[in-house]
This record gives structure tokens, sequence and C-alpha cells, in this order.
């Protein structure tokens, strides 16, 4: 039997159906493949996966909020100018490529220009391009008037925040960072990283008088990249073939002073080229010091290089500060300042070629890789930091492959503490180095008394001899060996081994020399002749380490390494010298000073009662270590001009160390001081610049039963970076303010202020108490208290003035307790804004009385004031029509 099987044909109906819905899948294959949605589902699987990532997304972001809007025809030139920089995978931009715009922050729009930023194609090859704003006019954005909105990947996220933050809370300057979000022309381009550029308020805001920053030309750095790229220049060349360049060139050349410091700073910078004066003669040795282990710790080393590094002309010392700037921390995980591949044969090597600038590095690397340090650090930035962290996390969901890939390090496991703590310590690790030296001791073959020593450094750091050890007898070597071919640490008075490294510091590797065991040691077994060395690094404190050694009788040596000189001047003066305690006394008596005094760092010095300093018109006294100056009623002691000159330019005391200075019935007159720019009658020294009569710069100090009479300075008495105390101190006959405190902290009591052409008490970013004082015939303010101060003011009395107590911008005064203004030509008590980077004021009046003034109290609209619990009402008024009204010589800041 044969079953037969029906067979199905398709129905011809049905075959177009059938193509079209091939033709479909097709077409959807195409363009998933297209769109790349497996490796979109993909990349978003893993970025989800991450354990962190919920905690991300339900992250609150609390940002503040830029809006940006520019027309569509400027938008057009921006778009075109990222197509050259992509075509040529380099922007070559300049001042022609901005365009107007408007920014709105914090409900407030202003007008800006702005162009596309960044050399490189990580600022603009993705949708977060980068961009430079300049703002016109008065508008700032977070008191600042240039910066550069980008994504924060290219300054590596959160790390570049973490290492500025640093460096400010060492008072090392640095640009603001920040993390905002922007929207342009509506739409929102995500989290951005807002970074200061150069400009007068990022000196301002790192609490720095004005001054100049300059740089190094980065033509050669770009000639060895896209489209320029050249063979025949070395990457080597461009420290010494890079010519000093003025930031802001423009405003500093229209400002005399500011232009005779440019001058000055772009010389130094040259000098450093040269290597014609030791780096401590250039740079702030604290400052820098702390600038390059703050680098180590957080291995922003990039911020170094000839392209970004940038440095501050500080007026008041007349030395070069390094900015914090373009770091990108982690960048080179492994890198050794001092041995670095490429700092052969730059201004970090030359830097470092100086015993007092690798003193103050290994100091403060010692400091800065404590775990305690490191603790009290992240205590203060983690939360912060982790905040900004999570919100960047969370963005990457839904994103694009590449772009998830491209933030790769963000999403798997990335900690910049983990890899921070790993440095500190591994620099910890370096710093007690159990064998930082090799030694040879061997008997002298004329002589078996005598051991013949050979010591070398075996590091990349110099290293101090603290003693040597036999038995239990120890020897300084500094009390036994004369010769003068030794070096002396400069902190410590140890001799010191440099770097063996060659190229670093220039001189020979090993320290020889003999020691005569009869006279030194009172028990010298040869048979038992081990010895041990006491070392540790120049400049720490702490890391000690003891290294034991047998005698060899086969070596010798007997060479010795050159020591410097001594800058000690003092004109001839009588003067007596403490070496072993550092102490330095001027004998009482007349001195004509027809030289400069200069007392160098670590020394005290005391001048006696019964002491006149009569200086020549261009004699001047600095003092970089401290002073005690204690004379007596009926002995005072006197600087003053000689007979010859009306005045003398004037004293700057700027410490280095931590004792306090001491003047007691101490007169100072006759001062015209050092710098034309803030003073009229001062003298030209080469660019520097003291703003006070007597200047006293991070130094704390006391004044008691003082005069400061017939000064023609802009301060009379300006104390910068420093404690103070004025007790019963006299201010008589100064031609603009008697006595300006910039970051200060300390307590005014018991003072008289009489014919004064400026401002009586001036100050600026500080915290003073004012008691029992009294102001007469002030020509402008008898106290003001501005740029974010705290003052509390008791117990005083003012007389003939235009303004009695005044607080300005964001300062907080408080005034009790019996004070009494009489004759206030402007006001008795006001409140305002003058500066725009600062905010409104505050001034609470309680238990205080006017007399015969033209008003009260007179407080700007945002600011604030109170007399005796009860509001002030504000009126609306322009700061800058208030000070027209003054004369010139009351113009005061």
């Amino acid at each position: 039997m044969r079953i037969k099987v029906k067979s199905k044909n398709i129905s011809n109906k049905k075959i177009p159906t059938l193509i079209l819905f091939c033709f479909l899948c097709l077409i959807a294959g195409f363009f998933f493949g297209w769109k790349n949605v497996p490796g979109f589902i993909k990349a978003n699987a893993i970025a989800f996966s991450e354990p962190r990532m919920i905690d991300a997304l339900i992250e609150e972001n609390d940002l503040e909020t830029i809006k940006i809007d520019v027309s569509f025809k400027n938008f057009q030139k921006i778009e075109a100018k990222k197509k050259e920089a992509l075509k040529l995978q380099r922007l070559i931009s300049s001042d022609e490529d901005f365009v107007k715009a408007e920014i709105t922050h914090k409900e407030e729009t202003s007008r800006c220009e702005i162009r596309l930023k960044g050399d490189l194609s990580d600022h603009w090859s993705g949708d977060k391009f980068s961009l430079r704003v300049e703002m016109k006019g008065d508008g700032l954005v977070n008191g600042m008037s240039k910066f550069s909105l980008q994504d924060p990947a290219t300054r590596f996220d959160t790390e570049e925040w973490l290492f500025l933050e640093t460096l400010r809370g060492e008072d090392c300057m640095a640009v603001r960072y920040d993390f905002v979000n922007l929207v342009i022309n509506g739409k929102k381009m995500g989290i951005y990283a807002i970074e200061e550029h150069f400009s007068k308020e990022l000196i301002e805001v790192n609490k720095r008088r004005e001054g100049v920053i300059v740089k190094f030309d980065d033509y050669y750095i770009w000639r060895k990249h896209q489209p320029d790229f050249v063979e025949n220049i070395s990457w080597q060349s461009f420290y010494r073939a890079s010519p000093p360049q003025i930031r802001n060139n423009k405003r500093v050349s229209s400002v005399p002073h500011l232009s005779k410091q440019g001058g000055n700073a772009v010389n130094l910078l040259r000098i450093m080229q040269e290597e014609s004066l030791p780096a401590s003669q250039i740079f702030d040795i604290d400052k820098l010091g702390k600038f390059l282990a703050v680098t180590l710790i957080w291995q922003a080393n990039h911020g170094l290089q000839m392209d970004d590094i940038n440095f501050f002309f500080n007026p008041v010392t007349s030395l070069l500060e390094p900015i914090g700037f373009d770091a990108e921390p982690g960048l080179n995980p492994h890198f050794c300042l001092i041995t670095g591949g490429w700092m052969k044969d730059t201004w970090v090597h030359y830097c470092l070629k100086d015993p007092q600038i690798v003193s103050s590095y290994l100091k403060h690397l010692e400091i800065f890789s404590n775990p305690k340090y490191v603790e009290q650090l992240k205590g203060k930035l983690f939360d912060y930091e982790f905040h900004i962290r999570k919100l960047l996390l969370s963005e990457l969901m839904w994103e694009d492959p590449t772009t998830i890939w491209k933030n790769a390090r963000k999403i798997f496991e990335y900690d910049p503490w983990v890899n921070f703590q790993k440095r500190v310590q591994k620099i910890r690790n370096e710093l007690e180095e159990s064998r930082p030296l090799f030694a040879h001791f061997r008997v002298s073959e004329n002589n078996s008394s005598e051991i013949k020593v050979t010591l070398r450094n075996c590091t990349t750091y110099p290293l101090e001899i603290v003693s040597i050890q036999h038995l239990n007898e120890k020897v300084i070597l500094q009390d036994i060996l004369t010769s003068d071919g030794l070096h002396v640490s400069p902190v410590s008075d140890n001799i010191y081994l440099p770097t063996s490294k060659e190229g670093i510091l220039h001189i020979k590797d090993d320290l020889n020399f003999v020691l005569d065991t009869n006279k030194i040691f009172k028990d010298f077994n040869i048979s038992s002749s081990n010895f041990t060395v006491e070392t540790k690094f120049l400049g720490t404190e702490f890391t000690q380490r003891h290294s034991t050694f047998s005698v060899d009788s086969s070596f010798f040596s007997s060479s010795h390494i050159p020591l410097g000189l001594n800058n000690l001047e003092l004109q001839n003066l009588p003067y007596n010298v403490d070496q072993e305690n550092k102490i330095i006394s001027i004998d009482s008596g007349m001195h004509k000073v027809s030289g400069n005094i200069f007392i160098p760092t670590g020394y005290t010095l005391i001048i006696h009662p019964k002491t006149f300093f009569e200086f020549s018109a261009n004699s001047t006294f600095v003092c970089q270590g401290n002073i005690i100056a204690r004379g007596k009623m009926n002995e005072p002691i006197h600087f003053t001009s000689d007979s010859k000159s009306s005045y003398w330019p004037g004293f700057l005391l700027c410490s280095t160390n931590k004792d306090e200075s001491f003047f007691d019935h101490v007169y100072f007159s006759n001062i015209s001081g050092v710098g034309t720019g803030p003073n009229k009658y001062g003298i030209t020294r080469n660019g520097w610049t003291m703003t006070g009569g007597v200047s006293i710069h991070n130094s704390n100090s006391h004044f008691t039963n003082c005069y400061f009479e017939n000064f023609q300075t802009e301060d009379a008495l300006n104390i910068i970076s420093s404690k103070f105390m004025l007790d019963n101190v006299r201010f008589w006959n100064v031609s603009s303010d008697a006595f300006d405190g910039d970051f200060v902290e300390g307590k005014i009591s018991n003072c008289f202020f009489i014919d004064i052409d400026g401002d009586g008490a001036d100050f600026s970013g500080s915290d003073v108490d004012i008691k029992d004082c009294r102001f007469q015939n002030i020509s402008d303010k008898a106290i003001s208290i501005g740029e974010n101060s705290r003052a509390n003011i008791s117990k005083s009395s003012i007389e003939n003035v235009s303004f009695g107590i005044v607080s300005k911008d964001q300062s907080v005064t408080k005034v009790e307790n019996n004070n009494v203004i009489k004759n206030a030509n402007t006001a008795a008590f006001s409140a305002f804004q003058k500066k725009p980077s600062f905010g409104p004021a505050t001034i609470r009046v309680s238990d205080s009385k006017v007399i015969s003034s033209t008003q009260d109290f007179l407080i700007q609209d945002h600011s604030f004031g109170w007399n005796n619990e009860e509001p002030i009402m504000t009126v609306p008024f322009n700061t800058s029509d208030l000070y027209n009204k003054l004369t010139p010589n009351n113009k005061n800041q």
C-alpha cells in the first residue's frame, strides 16, 4: 500500500510579504550595526554593573549652573574652528577667535566673549568641547573675570581639584578650580570644570599684593607638535631657548610700577636660564619647597612643564612664587623631580641645585607624607571630592560606547585617595631609607691613630651628617673639621653630602676627612673600631638613620668640598656675633648708615637702648631673622634720616623662622618708601616695592610704646600675613594710611592716630580687635575693615574724620561698649561693597555715641547695618562716586 504525501506549496500572495520581511530585517541589521546598538547595550550594562553606579545615580546634582547664550552666526564660527582643529589635530587660536556671548550665573546675566580652547584634541574632539571665557565690563563669575570651561576628564577629573586645594591649604598660589553644570543655547552640556585663568583676581584671591605674572614663551614646544612638527629642534633646548613673557602685558605696561616689576620678573627668569644666581635668591624658598612637595605627592609634574608653569613676582619680597595650573595629577605615576628624565635641563633642575631649595622641598615632603597629615587632608577634602566623583560617574550612564570607554578609569573602581596614599607611602619609604650612606673608615698608612674617612651619599636626596659615634662617644663633624672645603646645611649647620646623581649639584660626590682618634676619643681601640654614622636627609627632622661601618685598612682619600659665603652686611657698625646661638648684637650709640643693612635668615638681631640709626637718602634696613629692639622711656631706639637727608627709604622685616620680634620704645620717622608706584617720594630700587615705610612680612611682631612720625609712604606701618600686637603706639603726620594690615590677626590697644591724610587703620582679609584707641584729624576713614575681614571695636574715640568706621567687601564689624564719633563729614558708620569680587558687608553697632556728624549711618543696598539691634535703612549709591568725592590723596583701597 503506497501512502501518498500531499505537497504544500507557498501561496503566490505570501511571497511579497516574505521578501518585505527579509528586507526590513536587513535594514534593521544595518541600522543597529551603524548605530552600534550591541556596543551601546554592552557598554552601558558594564557601566551599570559597577557597584557604585546605583549610589551615583541617586546622588543629587546641587552644582551651580552656568548658561551661555551665543548667536547662531557666532556659534557657527566656533564650530568652524572646531572642524579646523580636528583636521589639524591641534588648535591654533588667537584673540580673533573670540565671539560675543551672554553668560548667566546666579540669575545675573553679563556680557562676555568666548572662544574654543585647548591645544590638543581632548578639549574639542567630543561633544564636551572646551571654552575660554573673558567677562566684559565689571562682570564676574564667582569672582573670576577670565576662566575656562572644559570636560573634567581633560584635567583627570577630581584629581586636579585635589592638587590645587592642597596647594591653597599650604598658602601656595593656585588657580581656582571647581565644577558646574553648563547649558549652551538651552542645551544641557553636563558637568564641566571651571578653571580660573590668569588675572589680577587670581592674585588677590591668593592673598598677595598686586604684582606681575610671568611665563615662558611656548613657541618651540608647539614646533614639536602637529601640524608644525619638525626634527631640528631638541626637547632639551626649550628651557634656555624660550624667552620670558609677561601675562596681561598690555595692562602691566600701562602702570609704571607694575611695568618695572614686570621687567624685573622677566630678568629673574633670564638669570635662572643663565644660572648666574642661586635659585634661593630668585624664589621664595618656603613657597617653592611646598609647591614642589605637593606636586610630588599628587604626581602633578605636568604642571611644571615649560608651557604650563607660571610665576608670580611678589612686589614685597621681590621673589618669584610658582602658580599651580594644568597639573594633570597622576599622569606619570612613578616620577622623581630630582632625577626625572625631562628635568635634566629645566627650571626645576636649576632650582634643585640649590641646597636651600632642596632642603625646603625635602622638609615639606617629610611633613606631607606623614600619616597624620594625609588623614587630615583627606578629612578636609574627601566629602566634596567623592560627591563630584559620583556625579561624574552618574553622567556616563546611557552614554555612547566611545564616551564610556574613554572614561573607563572613572568606572572600574577609580579612587584617587587609594593612589594618593600609595604614593605618599612610597615617599615615606624613601625618606626612611635604612642605608642612605656608604662609608669607608681606614687607618692611615703613616699614623695608626688617624682614621681616614670617606662618606658617600647613595641616594638622590642630599644627606646631612648629624654625628659619628665610636662606642659611647659622639663626634659632631663641624666641631672637629676646620677645613674650608665642606658643605654646611643651610638649616641646621650640619655638614651635608649633596646628591650623588651626576648633573644635579655639579660637585664631587665623596666627603673625605681625617679623624685624629687621640684628640677626639678618650678610649679608642683599633680592635673594636666600628663607627656609627647618624644621618638624615637635608632639611628633614624626624627620620634619622644610624649606619654602622668597620675600618678598612686599605682605603684612603683626602679631598674637601668648598663652602659658601655669608651675606651679613652691617656697614661697619659696632656689633658682636654669637655664632653658636646665631645672635647679632648692635652696640648703643649714634650710628651713621650710608649703605644698606642686611641681616640674613636664621639670626636674631638685638638692638640695645639709646641706639640711634641715621640713614642716608638711599639706605635701607632689611632683616630676614627676628628682631628684639627694647628701648626705654628715657633711652629710646631711633630709626630716622641723617642730618643731610630729609627722608630715608624704609625698613623691612621678612622673617623665615617662627620666633617673634619685639619693638619697645622705638621711634620710626622721616621715611619716604621704596618703590615709586605706591610711594610718591620713594626711591627706585630695581622693582622692589614696599607700600609701608615699615613693612612686616610673614613675621609675628609686638609693638609697644612706639612712635611712627612724618611718613610719606602709602602706609606708615604695613603688616602682611602675620600675627601682631600694637599697644600704646602713636601715628602722627602721615601722608596716606597710618596702619595697613593685610591677611593679619592681632590686637590694637591704647593707640593714638593724629593728622593722617588717609585711613587711620585699614585691614584686608584680617581678624582684629581694636580697643581704647583715639583717632583725630583723619582725612578718610578712621577705621576701614575690608575684603572679608572680621573686627571688634570698643571704647574708642574718633574725631574730625570723613568716615568714622567702615565695613566693606564681605566684612563683618562689631562696634560696642562706649565708642564716640564726633564730626564725621560723610558718615559715622558705613557698610558697602566696593570690589566686585567680594560681597556686601555688615556692621553691628551698640552702646556708641555720634556727635555733630553729617549722618550717623550710610548703609548701601544689600549690605547690613544695626544700631542697638535695630536694623538701619539701606540706600542705593555707587561706591565709585563716593570715592571720587575724596581728594586724590585719600582714595585708599
